[in-house]
């Protein structure tokens, strides 16, 4: 099935995502190899993408992590959690904080902290007007 062109800031869809192949083709991973090939060919002209208009937020993908981490956990508790359950809710947590350490101990877990600090006051301030 051929793709319908979407732009949306920020994302990039190789593969079967952008373009379907029937599983009896086998053709769903070489056409995401073949994807990836020209992603790298088209950035390679970029020295340094944090001069690019690529925004790495910190804060962003912490509270991404944490709402994912969060909503795993919850889902894989109710109705009824099951020891085996909670062993996966446990992994899971064990690779949120995985992901989500490396970028409190890089930009500062104070930074971060601040952060959400601000934009929670600042989200209860704008409740209040």
């Amino acid at each position: 099935m051929p793709a319908e062109p979407k732009t949306t800031p920020g994302v990039i869809i190789v593969g079967d995502a952008l373009n379907m192949r029937h599983l009896i083709t086998g053709g769903g991973m070489s056409v995401a190899l073949l994807d990836v090939v020209l992603l790298r060919d088209l950035l390679r002209p970029i020295d340094d993408l944090n001069d690019s208009l690529l925004d790495p937020r910190p804060l962003v993908l912490f509270l991404q992590v944490a709402a994912v981490g969060v909503y795993g956990v919850g889902r894989l508790l109710t109705p009824f959690p099951s020891p085996r359950r909670l062993w996966l809710a446990a992994e899971l947590i064990a690779d949120a904080v995985g992901i989500m350490f490396p970028v409190l101990k890089a930009e500062g877990s104070m930074q971060i902290l601040g952060m959400l600090l601000v934009d929670f006051v600042g989200s209860i301030l704008s409740l209040n007007k």
